[in-house]
């Protein structure tokens, strides 16, 4: 998420190099696999308090995340940004930064709590159809029904939650049959 590239030394990157790294990456990503979907994430913010290697500042941090959002701009690409709500959240209340970051830079638990959120919520935004909710359930009911039981799935005896095509009946059938 960019934070090398935002420090000051050794790997660090100006903005452009950076917004062409990226371009670079969906370039390739989009020539290998076309129908993948992408999300950009902003360089997050980080404890100056505790991160002080590499000289990193606050101020060319934000400059990364604003360079995210310009990408995803030009390319129209969904940008999860991370930088805002980490910020806020660590300001919230003293020591926000600690509680967020475990060495300055890394999340917690907590910090991941908020990039999650944001993630989701993007997902539901711009990849509705990817949410795990709307989509297609193929493991047979009897998966579910017992956790602790090994998957053992007799042909014809599939069972589904919601609608499912007959095409992916008969691929889970022809599935099931060559594990007999």
């Amino acid at each position: 998420m960019a934070q090398n590239d935002a420090a000051s030394k050794p790997q660090a990157v100006g903005i452009p190099q950076f917004k062409l790294n990226i371009k670079a990456i969906l370039s390739s990503v989009a020539a290998i696999s076309p129908d993948t979907k992408i999300l950009l994430i902003t360089t997050p913010p980080f404890n100056p308090s505790t991160a002080t290697s590499w000289g990193r500042t606050v101020s060319r941090t934000k400059l990364f995340a604003d360079a995210m959002k310009q990408v995803g701009a030009e390319l129209d690409v969904p940008v999860v940004d991370i930088y805002g709500p980490l910020v806020a959240a660590a300001e919230k209340e003293e020591g926000g930064y600690e509680r967020l970051f475990s060495d300055g830079i890394h999340f917690t638990d907590e910090g991941y709590k908020v990039v999650a959120a944001e993630v989701r919520t993007s997902i539901e935004r711009h990849y509705p159809s990817l949410w795990w909710s709307n989509m297609p359930m193929r493991f047979p009911s009897k998966f579910f029904s017992n956790m602790t039981a090994p998957l053992v799935v007799q042909a014809g005896e599939l069972g589904y939650f919601g609608d499912v095509d007959d095409e992916t009946k008969q691929g889970d059938k022809a599935a099931t049959e060559s594990l007999e």
